[in-house]
């Protein structure tokens, strides 16, 4: 098992990103590989992985680059909350597969990465760390043209990019879609007025595990043998997402085209408050619903996870 002593040990030892060199390879990376079923090939030759470290969002952040050899392009994939590039094997695969490199790094906070497990006081260092990471990806000119897919906490954190970080005007994306994206969690006014009732003496709370998938092999997994998943949410995160709230409520009005694919299964994000939302902030959003599928879109079972990844092909497809 894969445990939070390796996370750190791995991230001390990784040098800073270079995509153009291997991974260094070590037993520790060979376990990390092999406990998230991160080992790809493709039908054109062996897939290039690397993985290092930089600085952003005030933590030193891991991240990992996968390619074909001679990628179409490169996909930049942001993980939702207490999640990490660990469990992205599906979406990792599905670039892959269509010729595109990947690109993921984890979040501070969760992964690999450094910073208190699962705390943030500030969705703007969130942004920082994406603004950090491609700005570095520009610097080693990865293959191009780049298109963006964030699910859920990702997905806000690429919405708060363009309404208050400049990311469409700093970065050349081509294409951006937002899977089951955070703008309001379900039961909103309930945890607002817990969160404001509980702030002098509660520093978090329990993480309670939500059905936020039809996979049963992947919910048993995070609960039981994924060690770098937090038992607990931080204060700071809570206040932090409140504050992302307040602030895409207040944002003028952005021309960016997204795409948003929801299942209609979630319970975890107020998806009906959140989409006219969106719709407001971002005029030229396409949407697309998958009846019946859950929150964590990227790690449906196949019957829901099918047609999100036939929704994206779709909506990036006049870009890819």
């Amino acid at each position: 098992m894969f445990g939070r002593s390796h996370a750190e040990e791995l991230r001390n030892l990784a040098p800073p990103l270079d995509c153009s060199a291997a991974a260094p390879d070590s037993g520790l990376l060979r376990t990390y590989l092999d406990h998230y079923s991160l080992r790809f090939t493709t039908d054109d030759g062996p897939v290039h992985h690397s993985l290092g470290v930089f600085a952003g969002g005030g933590e030193n952040l891991a991240a990992q680059y996968f390619a074909p050899p001679a990628p179409r392009g490169t996909v930049f994939l942001l993980h939702g909350y207490l999640d990490h590039a660990g469990i992205y094997r599906h979406p990792l695969g599905w670039c892959l597969d269509r010729g595109y490199a990947a690109f993921i790094f984890d979040m501070p906070g969760h992964g690999l990465s450094s910073g208190e497990m699962g705390g943030v006081d500030n969705f703007a260092r969130y942004c920082d760390a994406l603004s950090r990471a491609l700005a570095l990806a520009d610097e080693q000119r990865l293959a191009r043209p780049w298109y963006a897919v964030g699910q859920s906490t990702g997905a806000a954190i690429l919405m708060d990019s363009i309404l208050h970080h400049g990311l469409m005007e700093s970065h050349a994306l081509d294409g951006i879609a937002l899977l089951a994206p955070l703008v309001r969690i379900l039961r909103h006014y309930r945890s607002r007025m817990a969160y404001l009732l509980s702030g002098w003496f509660v520093d978090g709370t329990p993480r309670l595990y939500a059905e936020s998938s039809h996979d049963r092999e992947f919910l048993y997994f995070l609960r039981h043998e994924d060690d770098l998943q937090s038992s607990r949410i931080p204060r700071s995160w809570i206040g932090a997402m409140f504050d992302y709230g307040r602030r895409f409520t207040a944002a003028a009005p952005n021309p960016a085209p997204l795409t948003v694919v929801q299942g209609t299964g979630d319970d975890t994000v107020d998806w009906k408050f959140n989409l006219p939302a969106i719709r407001g902030k971002f005029p030229a959003v396409k949407e697309v619903l998958v009846p019946g599928a859950r929150h964590h879109l990227v790690n449906e079972s196949p019957e829901f996870r099918d047609p999100v990844f036939m929704a994206l092909a779709d909506s990036l497809s006049g870009s890819m």
